[in-house]
């Protein structure tokens, strides 16, 4: 994976618009996934910030039906 610039916000989470394309928006979740595995704070809070994730990708598939 080519290293892009992603928009991150002041809370470390990356911008998910709606308007990427499956591969912008792997990428992207991949890289929410890094920065929150990389953060040094408490594994409850890494697992909110993975659940952005998860709330990411349920709402994409609602969209495909």
């Amino acid at each position: 994976m080519e290293d892009k610039h992603i928009e991150v916000d002041f809370y470390s989470f990356v911008d998910f618009t709606g308007e990427e394309n499956e591969k912008e928006f792997l990428e992207k979740c991949l890289k929410q996934w890094e920065i929150s595995n990389g953060r040094e704070i408490s594994d409850i809070n890494k697992l909110i910030e993975l659940g952005t994730i998860f709330s990411e990708m349920r709402h994409r598939v609602y969209e495909l039906d």
